[in-house]
């Protein structure tokens, strides 16, 4: 999170009227450190913190008012955020994640940027603020993308034709102990 405030600094230069909005709860450590950032590289007047547990009526008033929406993960195995956000078919710019690349295609239907690398993550922020028909581009892709996760329909079938491939050879073995 700390680097998704320092690309906000960037941002403010280019784009002074915009807000950003970080909402919901954590770790009382991250809170804290979030809290610490913003006040010290002066972004008061442009930050808003919701840290607190959201109602999910809430969470829906969150996304609908929002234009992009952010995912600025350091380590991620699935993610219920974004899952959530895509019904909303906003713009979005995340971390380049192996989760996420099961959804998100850099240029196609989102912005992807290396974690820590705060140019990289202001430049796409305010490529997206600059530019209301590629957020709507995005958003409507994103909206109609296929979740190409692992289901498990797909590891029932994978497993079923594992164990007919068994069946054709003439020995097998497995130890269970």
């Amino acid at each position: 999170m700390p680097f998704l405030l320092d690309a906000w600094k960037l941002v403010m230069e280019a784009q002074p009227r915009a807000i950003l909005r970080i909402a919901g709860t954590g770790d009382d450590t991250v809170v804290d450190e979030i809290r610490r950032k913003v006040a010290e590289l002066g972004l008061e007047k442009s930050v808003l913190l919701d840290l607190r547990f959201l109602t999910v009526d809430e969470v829906e008033d969150c996304l609908d008012a929002a234009d992009i929406l952010v995912y600025p993960y350091r380590e991620i195995t699935t993610s219920g955020a974004l899952l959530t956000g895509v019904n909303y078919a906003k713009a979005v710019v995340a971390t380049r994640q192996p989760a996420f690349d099961l959804l998100l295609q850099n240029e196609h239907n989102a912005l992807l940027v290396p974690y820590g690398h705060a140019e990289a993550l202001a430049e796409s922020l305010v490529r997206l603020i600059a530019d209301p028909a590629l957020r709507y581009e995005l958003g409507a892709r994103l909206a109609k993308a296929e979740f190409r996760a692992v289901g498990w329909n797909h590891i029932a079938e994978e497993t079923r034709a594992y164990y007919q491939t068994l069946g054709k050879s003439r020995s097998f073995y497995t130890d269970l102990s």
